[in-house]
Formats: structure tokens, C-alpha cells, sequence
């Protein structure tokens, strides 16, 4: 985004992605980040929290054990239930970890144009907005009854 490019509006659905310290690596697992381009990103975002028998928390809270690349069958995970949202609601220092552009390329990807949130890691806001994402802060209460509202 260049300098003389101001956003003026962003509008769309919400998706709630509840949790604090949520981090690039579980925004976007390492493995793929083999990939040469961005181009595929989007299939990737969240893969293992969207998925049960690939490494992904099933219901009952356990986690399965697996290093295969396979789809997996989706669970309830927000992404699955909010599929076509553009506004990320997050709660506190989503982002954190690695540096990495990969995660919010792979949001950028997946459909997100904007992320509402309690707190950002610094160098991941900064990525959002190299991408044209704005990443705005939120008190806790207003978080919670946004992503409540969304849930509604």
C-alpha cells in the first residue's frame, strides 16, 4: 500500500477467532511456509485448529497426532462456520511469534480485509498494514460483546 492510499471504509461479516496469544505458527503452520508464492495461502490459514485428525484439537479437547499433509475433516472452528467473513475479531496479542508476512498474507488470502482486536504484535500489525489490512484496537469488553454478537 502506498503512501498516498488511505482506507476509508472497511465493511463485511465478522468471524470471531476467540483465544489470547494466539500465534503466527497456529495462524500458519511452518510446514507451509515452503511454499514459493502467497498464491495458496489461504487454504492453509488455521489449518491445523480447522481441521480434527491433522494435528487439530478435536471436541473432546485432545489433539490428534499426525505430520501428514492431508485435508482432514473440518470441525466448528469459526473459520468453518464463518466461511466468506471479512473482519477478524480477536481477543489479545493475536500475531505473536515469528515475524513471519506469511500469516497475515494467508488472512489477506483467505477473504479478511480488516482485523478487530484487544492487542496486536507489533511486527504483525505492521504486516497487516503493508497488506492493506487494518489491524484496530478494542477495549476488552467491546471485543467480547462483538464476538458474542457474532456468535449470535
Amino acid at each position: 500500500m502506498s503512501e498516498d492510499q488511505h482506507i476509508t471504509e472497511v465493511a463485511g461479516t465478522g468471524v470471531p477467532i476467540p483465544g489470547d496469544d494466539i500465534d503466527t505458527d497456529q495462524i500458519l503452520p511452518a510446514r507451509f511456509m515452503k511454499e514459493v508464492t502467497f498464491d495458496n495461502m489461504a487454504e492453509y490459514l488455521f489449518y491445523d485448529a480447522r481441521r480434527d485428525d491433522d494435528g487439530g484439537e478435536r471436541s473432546d479437547g485432545s489433539r490428534a497426532s499426525s505430520d501428514d499433509e492431508s485435508d482432514g475433516e473440518f470441525n466448528d472452528h469459526p473459520l468453518n462456520r464463518f466461511e466468506g467473513a471479512s473482519i477478524a475479531v480477536v481477543n489479545t496479542n493475536f500475531g505473536c511469534g515469528s515475524s513471519r508476512e506469511h500469516a497475515p498474507q494467508a488472512m489477506m488470502r483467505w477473504g479478511v480485509d480488516g482485523v478487530v482486536g484487544e492487542s496486536f504484535a507489533e511486527i504483525f500489525a505492521d504486516n497487516c498494514k503493508s497488506l492493506g489490512i487494518p489491524a484496530i484496537t478494542a477495549g476488552h469488553e467491546d471485543v467480547v460483546a462483538l464476538q458474542e454478537w457474532i456468535e449470535a
